[in-house]
């Protein structure tokens, strides 16, 4: 008798909530030209083009860790040049961080 008073009261308190999910509408609107904007690029800083140039091999989205001595990594790219020697570096920048005989470039 217990139970069925107590089954009873839940099925009464619980009829009148209800669970109501609101779907996500809201469009994220990326502007396209502001994305191809050219950004302004500091005198000496390692790019692209100063990479290839050198010799080195430009990665667009490598791990933003590299170098780094932590357990955990964030999963978002970072830009690097990366070499095998010096040679292949731009000006005022040294191969360094090996990972199997592959380092990036860095800053002197």
């Amino acid at each position: 008798m217990k139970w069925s008073g107590l089954i009873l009261a839940m099925v009464l308190l619980g009829a009148g909530c209800t669970a109501t999910e609101t779907p996500v509408t809201a469009e994220i609107v990326v502007d396209e030209e502001v994305l191809l904007e050219e950004r302004p690029i500091e005198a000496g800083a390692l790019t692209s083009g100063s990479c290839q140039d050198a010799g080195g091999a430009w990665n667009d989205c490598g791990s933003a860790c590299r170098g780094q001595d932590a357990d955990v990594c964030v999963t978002v790219c970072a830009e690097y040049c990366e070499c095998v020697s010096d040679e292949e570096c731009p000006a005022e920048h040294v191969c360094t961080d090996f990972i199997e005989e592959v380092g990036i470039c860095e800053p002197v």
